[in-house]
């Protein structure tokens, strides 16, 4: 009697580690699932912002494109005639008592290169 107790009390124990080690495993394999479907969702997300980067890409591109400025500017984007072009230039000096001085210039591309205005600080 004591024999058949404790063989069905195995067997008791036995089917409750089977049970459990199922419930287990069928709970990781739907988590498993979850998670690849939430990262399908994401790669899927990805590629329509990639999608989307390289359209606005284009655009940015084709805004850029050389053949494009000059369709909007038309007439208009020329260079400056040369009378009208204006050089600058920064000089920085050292003083005998260590301080900078800085002059910036102004001129005009002519045959001579004008000064048009100096300023010092």
């Amino acid at each position: 009697m004591r024999n058949k107790t404790v063989f069905l009390s195995l067997i008791f124990l036995l089917s409750l580690v089977v049970a459990g080690g199922s419930f287990g495993k069928s709970f990781l394999m739907r988590e498993c699932s979850n998670i690849a479907k939430e990262m399908k969702r994401a790669e899927n997300s990805l590629r329509a912002l990639n999608r989307e980067n390289d359209y606005w890409d284009a655009e940015i591109a084709k805004v850029h494109a050389p053949a494009f400025l000059r369709e909007k500017a038309g007439a208009r984007l020329a260079p400056p005639p040369s009378d009208r072009l204006v050089l600058a230039y920064q000089i920085t000096e050292i003083l005998p008592d260590g301080q900078k001085s800085t002059k910036r210039m102004l001129a005009r591309r002519q045959g001579s290169q004008k000064t048009l205005r100096t300023a010092q600080r």
